[in-house]
Formats: C-alpha cells, structure tokens, sequence
C-alpha cells in the first residue's frame, strides 16, 4: 500500500452523489490517495448549445462535436496531472483516440475500466476501447469469461458494495415507520411483486417510493402506498433503517449478480428481502443475512415469517452489517482493483 500512496489517480465519471463513481471518490478519500476527478458530463456543459432542449437533444442523439470538445479537455487534464492510474467508470463518453493520445503521452499508464452493470447496456465506444484497456472490473462473475470473448483484457470480478459515507447508519433501529417498504423505479415485475404484497398484507403498513408507480400502476391498492418520487442518500438510508422489511426485486438482466440496491439495504442496517441473487447468496446467506425469495409464494411466506420473528430479523440485520462492514465496501472494492492494477 505504500507504494499505492506514491501514486496518483485519476478518475473518469459523474461527481453526482448517489452515482457510483462518488462512492468510489469516497473511498479514495479514505485511503487517503492522491486523486483528480474529471466529471464528463459537467465538462461538457460548456459546450453544449441550446439550454434545456440542447441538454436534452444531446442525450438521445449525442452531437459528435460536443463529445469530441470534451474528450480534448479530458486528455489536456490528464497530461496536466500526469497520473499512473485512471480509473473509467460505465458508459462515460472517452473515445478510442482519446485513450490512444492518453498512452502515447503516458505509455506507462494504467487503465482501469469499471462496469457495474448489465452486459445489455454497453456501448459501441465501450467495445473500441477494449484493446487499450488494461484492467477490467465486471460487477458480475458470470460476465467474465463474457468480456473476454468481446475482446476484454485482464477481467476481474469486483461486485458492488455498500457505502457507509453516504448510507452508513451505525445502529441497528429499536421502532419502525413502516412494516413493508419498496424504494425504486416502477417496473412490471416489481408492480406485480408488491401487488402480491398489498393483496397479503393489506393491514400492515406498506410504503413505496419511486418515480412512475402513480402513473403506471394499474394497482390501486398499490398506488394508495406511493408516498413519494424517491428518497435519495441520508432520506435512504433512514427509510431503509425505519422499516421492518424493505423489498429487493433484482432487475431480470442483472441476474445473476447483486443490484446496488443489495448492499445498501445492509449499509443502513436494513433487513432485505431480496429476489434471487446466485453470486451473493453464498456470502450473504439466508435467514442468516439476508431473506430470498424465488416465487410469489417464497415472497408471502417470507413475509410471514420475517413479521413474526422480530428477534431473528434483529439478528440478520446485525450480520449483514457486519459482514458488510468487514469485507463489502466500496473501499474494499478499490482495494481490490488497486491489487489487480
């Protein structure tokens, strides 16, 4: 590590808290290593035309002028702070020449690219850049051998994690605001899920926060749960802490790896009661950990039980957060590419 600390970083995605990329910041900042951040989407603001609508038209249909500009900016920023290391987070607009004009200046440095999500998402650019890539970090292990055969180099299984800086409640909670509780976007097999909720459980008090259930739902016993569009960092964290039991259905194209969503819940001291998720359950085990569920019926019978067991329920919340504390944060994660680098 001591020769971590003579190095310098540089790191390639979104400030915004709550993206990935600002865990990652934060645990830089806890090891305490010398780090530069390039946020492209804030570079590139300067030359975007048009305001809103400009923002908005260069969203979907990207103008290639405007992503070029700020590719330049990016490559003057990096031969300004000369680092050893940068780190590229998802789909962040770096072209292959801009990586190319990066290792001709610098032909020692390293690359490390991140993905922490489904192989469904990437990009043609992502693919360009495989080749002059070094490292690889896949959120899933089932997609290693995946990437290799897209042309991928030095791939490694580096999940997801938990964030204390920014979801970190140190106690386990002693009352609850809510029994059941769903945060996220609407999706149809989430619908379906808390439908089958609301249909079991109707007198327990259910919460659910998340853009579009209002307007998508077709449940009106669902739609009497919404209690708003999101809650967002600390807001979280607390509902996650603050309910009895708080719902995890993974995204069919992330199977068969763990969502964000998956070591938030136990950041907070959460209980999770998670959909199927076969790269975690061998860590974080059930009734032991976490609770699964597989069917309709698994959900109902899970639910029963956890509302019956609050002693048992205490006692998974505190493993999780133990265990999560002790080998699953996002420090953990960097500690881990910084091996591999």
């Amino acid at each position: 590590m001591n020769i971590i600390k003579e190095k310098r970083f540089f790191v390639v995605g979104s400030q915004a808290k709550g993206a990935l990329e600002y865990s990652y910041i934060n645990a830089f900042r806890e090891l305490k290593l010398d780090l530069e951040v390039f946020d492209p989407v804030k570079e590139q603001r300067q030359y975007l035309k048009g305001g809103k609508v400009g923002r908005m038209v260069h969203a979907f249909l990207p103008v290639e002028q405007w992503t070029r500009k700020m590719n330049r900016e990016l490559i003057l920023s990096v031969k300004k702070f000369n680092p050893e290391i940068i780190l590229l987070f998802t789909n962040v607009k770096v072209l292959p020449g801009t990586l190319a004009c990066i290792k001709t200046m610098l032909p020692t440095i390293k690359i490390a690219w991140i993905w922490p999500d489904t192989p469904f998402n990437l990009e043609t650019h992502n693919f360009l850049n495989a080749a002059l890539i070094d490292i690889t970090a896949s959120y899933s292990k089932a997609a290693v051998p995946v990437f290799a055969r897209l042309g991928f180099k030095n791939i490694h299984w580096v999940p997801l994690a938990g964030d204390p800086f920014m979801h970190g409640i140190h106690e386990p909670p002693d009352d609850f605001a809510s029994d059941i509780c769903f945060i996220g976007g609407w999706r149809p097999e989430r619908e379906k899920m808390m439908s089958v909720i609301c249909q079991h459980f109707a007198e327990s008090r259910i919460e659910i926060h998340g853009p579009n259930w209002e307007k998508k739902s077709e449940d009106s016993e669902i739609r009497k749960r919404v209690k708003s569009e999101g809650v967002y960092e600390a807001e979280l964290a607390k509902c996650f802490n603050k309910s009895r039991i708080n719902i995890n259905v993974i995204d069919d194209t992330n199977y068969p790896a763990a969502n964000m969503r998956f070591f938030e819940i136990p950041t907070a001291f959460g209980l999770q009661l998670s959909s199927a998720c076969p790269e975690q359950e061998h860590l974080f085990r059930n009734r032991e950990h976490a609770l699964y569920f597989q069917s309709e019926s698994d959900l109902v019978n899970q639910v029963k039980w956890a509302l019956s067991q609050p002693e048992e329920c205490q006692r998974i919340r505190k493993n999780a957060h133990s265990l999560l504390m002790e080998s699953n944060t996002y420090t953990h994660r960097l500690q881990m590419i910084l091996y591999h680098i």
